[in-house]
């Protein structure tokens, strides 16, 4: 049997898609780290309390918020970014799929014919040891 030619270029094919799997799951642990992060600020700060006795309290108060508020938009456009790097690479992951697949397609296609010229060969064997057993068919 005849081995498959692009059997090192499958290998590449496949190796491309398990990197492109790993960078997307990466990147979407990574979304929801920040996913999470956001909730936790969100929950932080329906936690504070809000009750004043003095205007040093009221000024803490208003540091916080406002430094939560610009955390919270850093998180947010961080999620953002994130969000187009997952559908960067699940794009990429996609078409390192589909790269390796076709390959794949070959590797089958490579495979039944040369199934299919084994089947060919062995059944030339056979009629031909069919004719030398039977002189009296080839006349």
């Amino acid at each position: 049997m005849k081995p498959f030619s692009l059997l090192g270029l499958l290998r590449l094919r496949k190796l491309q898609e398990d990197r492109a799997a790993a960078s997307l799951a990466v990147a979407r642990r990574s979304q929801r780290d920040t996913a999470a992060r956001i909730a936790h600020a969100h929950a932080r700060l329906a936690s504070v309390d809000a009750s004043v006795a003095t205007s040093d309290e009221l000024f803490a108060i208003a540091a916080t918020r406002s430094s939560s508020a610009s955390m919270l938009a850093d998180l947010a456009e961080l999620e953002r970014r994130q969000a187009d790097e997952v559908v960067a690479l699940a794009g990429a992951h996609a078409e390192a799929v589909r790269a390796a697949r076709s390959i794949e397609k070959l590797e089958e296609r490579h495979a039944v014919e040369q199934a299919a010229a084994e089947v060919a060969a062995e059944q030339r064997v056979l009629d031909e040891l069919a004719l030398r057993r039977d002189p009296g068919a080839g006349a």
